[in-house]
């Protein structure tokens, strides 16, 4: 329903006069057809009929069009365009009344212009096409997972020859203990069979001498073959424990691989739907340019080419933003991670040395709160005494600043903030009183939820850590005295409450690693490792407590690294204003042994694991400064770099 321009009636529209320029209904159209004042109208109607039929086209509607009279001077036909008045039909009188001295071409020159710019524009859509939409997201997809299923059979053979290996030597392992107990016997025979034949040539009176010795000689024999065989069972307990841990490192890589597998389908399936809007975009300004060619109307070439090479310009470059599929579709699985992540024992490096970070947020009146490492990147969390802020510094390795944010505090009592990375470019944090959200280290985006909405979260309770489960994509936050840990996912939805049991008082700090979470407990003095499933708590042990005479030791921080051992800071009283620091280090296997200790200079107050390719690092953050320890699987006299947050 249009109005009619003969009527001017709100009816359906029947016709359109492209000399009148306007819609006809019904009874205006008969009228328009018969009436001979208007027969010069007749061959530029147009009948709705007409134009839905299947023999229409464009041709047909050129043909109905005709040469624009000048709105100047109407008794006169356009055959000028005017550019400079944004391309307004004139005729020659014109340009010596209102559009004097302005870009006035002939049609025809600027028709055959206008068609350059439009095969010009064919011919950009076309090479995009070619760069970007040679290879369909379905033939992706096929060769995505052509390439993971040849990586699984890579992964397979990998983990059968490392079997096969510790198996090997299992077997080998076997025979030697059975040969053992060949050998025992038969030097026991010999050696009773020796010594009772001298004891028969032996006169009476020496007979108890020849049988305390013999007495003597079967306690040796056995002392020395109990010791060999615990060796042997130490060995079999060894290449066992191996043969375990591979079998879970296979696995895990497996899973790991396809979930990235899933995530790179779900990807390219995500972008079909703009590669198809992109191919339909094409396809129909190609049919359009192709339609302005052929037609070779002047004025309709001089009128469309503008917008279309505005759209021309504007598809060229969404499809130059669309992912390259080619890129999507490679996958990988790095199998040496079989063998290099089987390591025995680690150390930490000793020495250190200074090197100036200019962490402009941290100077003043700010301390740091804690410290969390990533893939060759640390963020750095703190607070501002006086000013009620809190602050996140993004700094890489080498003590550059590669962003930093301040937040204004919501609570002018406390607003310390902690924090633990979530991904490769997601960090989880909480700020005193009861805040969490996830920041992104990219854009310093922030993304944050009030604890005091989730309805098990007590009122007044204050947030005392945070830790993550990378793998999982869970949040977990302890409050001060209290034994419950609330987990989130990574939209900060709340999922369920993980209830602590006795003796533990409450986390001080926390981290998790696979299914068990290590409580630093400062209340109770002690650290836990606390096995669970999910909401469920399976087992709770203690952690040895490093020796350090009479001086009482709270821990303060804990962490682990990549190849499973746990690193817990342990912290006294300070004593003439001094405090006594110790790192200790745990081993990975069940047992959970305490390794290794030593002091610390300064006075930390928490610390994490810088991840890379070439060695682990462990940062320790102090009030104003961070260290960092070289973590490597061998004894290292590698330096300890100090990223100071004030000049020297």
């Amino acid at each position: 329903m249009r109005k009619c321009f003969g009527c001017t009636n709100l009816l359906k529209v029947a016709a359109y006069c492209f000399r009148c320029n306007d819609f006809l209904c019904c009874n205006c159209y008969k009228f328009h057809m018969k009436n001979n004042t208007l027969k010069d109208h007749r061959q530029h109607t147009l009948s709705i009929d007409d134009a839905e039929s299947k023999d229409f086209s464009m041709k047909k509607l050129v043909s109905l069009r005709y040469a624009p009279r000048c709105l100047t001077h109407p008794d006169k036909i356009s055959d000028l365009c005017c550019n400079t008045c944004n391309n307004l039909p004139v005729c020659t009188l014109c340009t010596y009344g209102d559009h004097k001295d302005h870009n006035c071409i002939d049609i025809k020159t600027f028709a055959k212009l206008e068609r350059n710019r439009a095969l010009s524009a064919m011919q950009l859509l076309e090479n995009v096409k070619q760069c970007k939409l040679a290879i369909s997201p379905d033939e992706a997809i096929h060769k995505l997972l052509l390439n993971a299923e040849t990586e699984n059979e890579d992964l397979r053979e990998n983990y059968d020859d490392e079997a096969q290996k510790l198996k090997s030597k299992l077997n080998g392992v076997n025979k030697k203990k059975k040969a053992l107990e060949v050998d025992k016997d038969d030097i026991k025979q010999t050696t009773f069979s020796s010594l009772r034949d001298e004891m028969e040539k032996e006169i009476q009176e020496i007979k108890n001498k020849y049988d305390l010795l013999i007495e003597q000689k079967d306690k040796e024999i056995d002392d020395d073959f109990n010791n060999r065989e615990d060796l042997i069972a130490k060995e079999l307990y060894k290449f066992s424990s191996k043969l375990e841990k591979l079998d879970k490192i296979k696995s895990d890589l497996s899973e790991s691989f396809q979930m990235e597998l899933n995530n790179k389908v779900e990807n390219i399936e995500k972008c079909s739907v703009n590669f198809q809007n992109s191919r339909k975009r094409f396809d129909n300004l190609h049919s359009m340019i192709s339609s302005v060619l052929v037609s070779e109307n002047d004025w309709m070439t001089a009128v469309y080419t503008s917008d279309i090479c505005t759209a021309s310009d504007k598809l060229a470059e969404d499809i130059k933003a669309l992912p390259d599929l080619e890129t999507m579709s490679g996958v990988k699985i790095d199998s040496t991670k079989l063998t290099l992540r089987m390591k025995e024992k680690i150390t930490v490096s000793e020495n250190r040395s200074m090197l100036s970070a200019d962490i402009e947020p941290l100077k003043g009146m700010c301390i740091i709160n804690d410290i969390s490492g990533g893939n060759n990147v640390m963020v750095i969390t703190g607070e501002h005494i006086f000013k009620k802020q809190s602050i996140i510094v993004v700094v890489d390795r080498n003590g550059s600043v590669l962003r930093q944010d301040t937040f204004k505090a919501t609570s002018s009592l406390s607003h310390s903030r902690f924090c633990d990375f979530l991904s490769k470019f997601q960090v989880a944090s909480v700020c005193q009183p009861h805040e969490i959200g996830v920041y992104d280290i990219r854009d310093g985006s922030y993304r944050t939820k009030d604890l005091s909405d989730v309805s098990s979260w007590p009122s007044g309770r204050v947030v005392s850590c945070v830790a993550t489960d990378r793998p999982n994509n869970n949040i977990f936050v302890g409050g001060e005295s209290s034994r419950n840990v609330y987990v989130f996912d990574n939209k900060l939805r709340h999922q369920w409450v993980l209830e602590l049991s006795e003796p533990i008082e409450w986390p001080r700090n926390l981290a998790v690693d696979r299914s068990c979470i290590i409580i630093c407990d400062n209340d109770g003095k002690k650290v836990y490792e606390v096995t669970v499933d999910k909401s469920n708590v399976k087992g709770t042990s203690e952690l040895a407590k490093p020796d350090s005479g009479k001086v009482q030791l709270r821990p303060k921080s804990v962490c682990t690294d990549s190849n499973g051992f746990i690193y817990v800071l342990w912290a006294s009283e300070k004593l003439f204003g001094r405090g006594h620091f110790v790192l200790a280090q745990y081993s990975r296997d069940d047992e959970r042994c305490l390794i290794d200790e030593r002091k610390l200079i300064g006075e930390p107050s928490s610390f994490s694991v810088l991840e890379s390719q070439d060695e682990d690092v462990l940062v320790v953050a102090y009030l104003e400064t961070v260290g960092t320890y070289v973590i490597s699987d061998v004894a290292s006299t590698q330096n300890v770099e100090v990223l100071s947050c004030h000049d020297e």
